[in-house]
């Protein structure tokens, strides 16, 4: 194949898959390809049904999670121990999470990519760098959920660990938390990644007609 052909095939699969191209410019650049390499009408129309067939080119997102700041204290000395999970969902709509109490474990199964866990702190720099591929990028939503890393430690040795009226609201929510893994039906393994909901991010993409 000659380069000619090569820029031709390369310029035309281009267009076929640019992102968000309207049908009607789509149909004016190959006919400007079809004029500039002279190519037969018919001819350019057959080449580019069998360049359709071929598969489309991946589209990956780089994003990378720098820090966040006053986070709300979670463990009992009055800091946290904040790691996010991040990954592309589906739909803009964040799952509905109590406020007090909040198992990542099906999340973590959603968005299977974490940072790194900042100890003793409510202004966390982690900047981690993370690759997704893109599957759909009309409907696909970046998504970073927030957590206070699950501590597991005895009562009395979090009766020790109280050093405000903050870190006794929450030794009594996890108190309460015990009570329910105890009583639950599925055995306290269903409850072994549960984590502190801190907060979250959702940001639709958005993909310019330049593809940018």
């Amino acid at each position: 194949m000659f380069v000619g052909e090569l820029l031709y095939e390369e310029a035309v699969y281009t267009v076929l898959h640019q992102l968000n191209l309207p049908k009607t410019e789509r149909t004016l650049l190959l006919g400007y390809l079809q004029q500039v390499f002279a190519e037969c009408p018919v001819d350019h129309q057959h080449f580019v049904q069998s360049l359709k067939q071929k598969k489309a080119p991946a589209h990956n997102l780089k994003v990378t999670v720098l820090k966040a700041e006053n986070l709300t204290p979670k463990n009992l000395n009055g800091s946290s121990d904040p790691f996010c999970t991040v990954g592309l969902t589906q739909g803009v709509e964040a799952p509905r999470l109590s406020r007090e109490f909040s198992s990542c474990e099906s999340l973590i199964e959603v968005l299977p990519d974490r940072t790194d866990t900042c100890k003793s702190c409510l202004n966390p720099e982690w900047n981690a760098t993370f690759y997704m591929r893109i599957n759909d990028v009309n409907s696909s939503v970046f998504s970073l959920y927030i957590w206070n890393e699950a501590q597991e430690s005895s009562l009395l040795q979090d009766l020790g660990k109280v050093t405000s009226w903050q870190g006794a609201k929450t030794l009594s929510r996890r108190v309460v938390r015990r009570i329910k893994r105890l009583s639950s039906t599925d055995g306290p393994s269903r409850f072994k990644t549960e984590s502190d909901f801190l907060g979250l991010l959702k940001v639709p993409l958005k993909v310019s007609t330049r593809g940018e």
